[in-house]
């Protein structure tokens, strides 16, 4: 008879790869095509639900004696997970630093999910033979999905659609989002899927090869069609370092000197051929993709102004919170702070990030975060290219993808937001586990054992707390879009009723930076109850203290309740935040006036840019100055 010792091994190596099979599949074919439509983002919150509920069930199975009977975490001893659990204490510092706390939630969530991917990544990379080849194939369904989705969608809202724009103002591209709440988001997707589809054109043979190059064609035709130039430079540069690499290690993988030279060449042509294109496209042609490809290295684009201000908004955030930052979370309620001069009131309403993780994460979390950022990329990097030296030959190639994905994100994240969603961690997770599984091959790590109660109690511990959060936070943004719909309906009490059931401790404002306690004190101010709507915009201002909108909606309850020098104080900090802005300034005039301040009123007339040539502000100057002339 087998002892009990030969049973365990035995259930464990059948469990292992079972439970990579249903994490691939989690990560890979669920994760990108699950929304909620009720929801007012449909992928980010319901996402990080869904993440935060698998890693709960998944814990359980985790620490299950049968399944994981030696429970050897030997992986984990990789120098990553220190730089890992570093990054979460900092990001989890933050919060006593931050204006809003409950804002800084859903990051601490967010990175601690992040790292207990790589863990179980790491872990089920370890313990089950040929993911290599399993990862891929999972990919290739996930990357036919997408693709048809986007397909479908650019052909009956693009290509059938008579309007260039959507009706908000977007071009017409951006009504293509493969349900990810987002084109530029559904690109960024799109390209994490690029490696590990074509690593499968390397390792795959017949009907699988074939299916993967197709796969590969339709990915890029996609990317292409999406024009998100993020996406765009992150494979230009990445494909341009793989070649350096193939080039400066082509022995390892076993280029001939003809095959070296032909890289070289084709290389450069390639190299070339983008810098042509960059340099000289649309000076004299309107093709809407030479012109976005031009807009790369134009500083001047339109489409670079804004995001070039709101880095100089973050560099100055930056300066003056270098080593704490401003709280995980927080960069979008403070921003406005550095607005002057920069924003007008239109442009500042859109920014809720700062299009740059890099810079993001440094004002939020300060030297040490920005530090310990990069780090995790450093070293898995570092794991990739000692996988090339060492490895076998398909290790190799593996990682030259994998390294090929990771700089495609560095880049495309200098540009854009990838660390805000959830799938996209997802997915750069795997790459960092997979570094650090292929490496372990070259430098196994001593085993090591731990107890399973503290460490299975505090997971459980987390776990639950993300559930409970994202469901708070997913039931809110259902109950803020029937708010919305009560205040197109002007139903003040079933939107009072709404905006209540929308509060939740854990989470105090929307995913578009509105306190939920604007819209409580909005119906409050509608039903005339003006206690309690002051007291609700007091609370939305405490939340969020730069928001011009909160600040003007504050001021105008102060009027109502007679109280001026409270209304003036706030219009000052909203005229400090956008000087000259004709909304606060007229408002400015109409409280001087009705607190019988003339002198002021007329004052702050003079202050309007352009008022000797409008004929109502002369006119209200005149009929001021004639009620300081009846006060004499």
């Amino acid at each position: 008879m087998r002892n009990k010792k030969s049973i365990k091994q035995s259930l464990s190596k059948t469990y292992v790869p079972v439970l990579f099979l249903l994490f691939a599949g989690f990560i890979v074919l669920f994760l990108p095509v699950f929304y909620l439509k009720g929801s007012m983002d449909h992928t980010m919150m319901p996402q990080m639900l869904a993440v935060s509920i698998f890693q709960l069930l998944f814990s359980f199975v985790l620490f299950h004696k049968k399944i994981f009977p030696q429970l050897d975490l030997s992986v984990l001893r990789h120098k990553v997970f220190y730089v890992l659990a570093a990054y979460f204490l900092v990001t989890l510092f933050s919060i006593t630093v931050a204006v809003n706390p409950q804002e800084s939630i859903f990051d601490i969530v967010k990175t601690f999910a992040f790292i207990t991917l790589i863990a179980l990544g790491s872990l089920l990379f370890a313990g089950t033979g040929n993911w290599q080849e399993k990862l891929p194939k999972f990919f290739l369904f996930a990357a036919f999905t997408a693709c048809i989705i986007g397909f479908v969608q650019y052909y009956e809202r693009v290509f059938l659609s008579p309007d260039d724009l959507l009706p908000d103002g977007r071009r017409i591209i951006y009504a293509v989002d493969g349900m990810m709440s987002h084109k530029n988001l559904f690109s960024l997707a799109l390209m994490m899927m690029l490696p590990f589809v074509g690593y499968g054109v390397y390792i795959f043979r017949k009907g699988w090869r074939m299916a993967a190059m197709v796969a590969v064609f339709l990915l890029l035709m996609m990317i292409f069609l999406l024009q998100t130039r993020a996406v765009w430079a992150g494979l230009m540069i990445s494909i341009s370092i793989c070649l350096v690499l193939l080039i400066l290690f082509a022995k390892k993988f076993n280029l001939s000197k003809h095959g070296r030279n032909v890289m070289i060449t084709g290389g450069f042509a390639l190299i070339a051929g983008i810098a042509v294109l960059v340099v000289f496209a649309g000076k004299n042609s309107r093709n809407p993709y030479l012109l976005h490809l031009k807009s790369i290295t134009d500083p001047t684009s339109e489409q670079n102004v804004n995001r070039l201000k709101t880095w100089s908004v973050t560099t100055e955030m930056i300066h003056d919170n270098l080593i704490t930052g401003v709280g995980a979370g927080n960069w979008k309620l403070i921003a406005p702070k550095y607005y002057s001069g920069k924003f007008t009131a239109k442009d500042e309403l859109n920014w809720l990030r700062p299009h740059n993780d890099y810079l993001w994460v440094m004002a939020e979390k300060g030297i040490f975060g920005i530090l310990l950022f990069l780090s995790i990329f450093g070293i898995s990097i570092y794991c990739l290219i000692a996988v090339i030296c060492r490895a076998g030959l398909h290790d190799k190639v593996l990682s030259l993808f994998f390294l090929a994905g990771m700089v495609s994100y560095l880049i495309a994240a200098g540009f854009d937001f990838p660390s805000e969603r959830i799938l996209h961690q997802a997915f750069l997770s795997l790459f960092i586990a997979g570094s650090i599984a292929l490496y372990q091959k070259t430098e196994p790590a001593k085993p090591v054992k731990v107890s399973r109660i503290p460490v299975f109690v505090t997971f459980l511990l987390i776990f639950s707390f993300s559930v409970v959060f994202t469901f708070s936070a997913v039931r809110q943004e259902i109950y803020v879009k029937k708010v919305w719909a009560d205040n197109q309906a002007q139903n003040w009490e079933s939107m009072l009723h709404h905006a209540l059931l929308a509060q939740s401790p854990l989470k105090n404002m929307d995913p578009l930076a509105n306190p939920i306690a604007s819209y409580v004190g909005l119906a409050y101010s509608e039903l005339h109850d003006i206690p309690n709507s002051l007291a609700a915009y007091q609370e939305a201002y405490r939340q969020y203290p730069y928001k011009l909108k909160g600040i003007t909606n504050l001021a105008l309850l102060y009027e109502k309740a007679g109280m001026y020098k409270e209304s003036v104080d706030c219009l000052m900090e909203g005229l400090a935040l956008i000087p000259n802005n004709l909304e606060i300034l007229r408002k400015l005039c109409d409280i001087y006036y009705a607190s019988g301040q003339y002198k002021k009123a007329i004052e702050a007339y003079k202050n309007i840019p352009g008022w000797e040539k409008d004929s109502t502000l002369v006119q209200n100057i005149r009929l001021v100055e004639g009620m300081v002339k009846m006060e004499k």
